[in-house]
């Protein structure tokens, strides 16, 4: 809790607390104070949880050695990861959407909702999951990123379908813990066909993979 913030009890949970006050006939939203001593801090409005989705605005997949893969082949805008050629790939939003929302709060939650499309013949591909700073996407990319709080999900063979997967918290931020991401940075966890994936990215057959961010604030 910060400065200012006032909670009310029930009896089991604790909720956010609201003052009011009366002038003769009506009742209005009030203001509470308290002082450090120094100080006078506002009580209201008060302090609670946000949640908002994002978009994905562009993704791009890359071989092992950082080559582009061309976007006119049938996966198109999708996440290629694994393989013996280590496919890799980015995914971007908004930052400027997201930094706005995230601007005096604490992230306390991250998902990632992505399409799974198609896996090897018997893999169960492991996706890791980085951040990254590139507004767009670059002619070549080799991998570099953050991936000190990497996310990982093991995904069934051929379990095609939508997933929900929960990324840290701190993924939603660069290491400053202020300035919000503009892109996730995907990767298998070995350069093996048991690894191989497709994972739909922007638009393609009507889907967009989003990320839901939950703020305090």
């Amino acid at each position: 809790m910060s400065d200012g913030v006032l909670y009310k009890s029930n009896g089991s949970a604790f909720s956010k607390s609201q003052a009011k006050k009366m002038g003769g006939t009506a009742q209005t939203d009030g203001k509470v104070q308290h002082s450090n001593g120094v100080t006078w801090y506002d009580n209201y409005p008060m302090e609670q949880y946000y949640t908002q989705t994002f978009d994905c605005t562009w993704t791009q997949s890359y071989e092992g050695d950082g080559t582009q893969l061309f976007r006119g082949t049938f996966w198109k805008d999708d996440i290629v990861i694994g393989e013996t050629t280590n496919y890799r790939g980015l995914m971007g939003f908004d930052k400027g959407k997201i930094q706005t929302f995230i601007n005096g709060g604490t992230v306390t939650g991250l998902r990632l909702l992505i399409n799974l499309r198609e896996t090897s013949v018997n893999g169960k591909p492991d996706l890791q999951i980085g951040k990254y700073t590139y507004s767009t996407y670059p002619s070549s990319y080799t991998g570099q990123g953050d991936w000190g709080d990497q996310t990982s999900k093991q995904f069934p063979n051929n379990g095609v379908g939508g997933y929900w997967v929960t990324l840290k918290p701190t993924q939603a931020t660069l290491a400053d813990k202020t300035t919000a991401i503009s892109c996730l940075t995907f990767r298998a966890a070995t350069a093996t066909a048991e690894d191989m994936a497709y994972f739909n990215g922007k638009d393609l057959g009507g889907y967009t993979s989003k990320l839901e961010i939950t703020v305090l604030k």
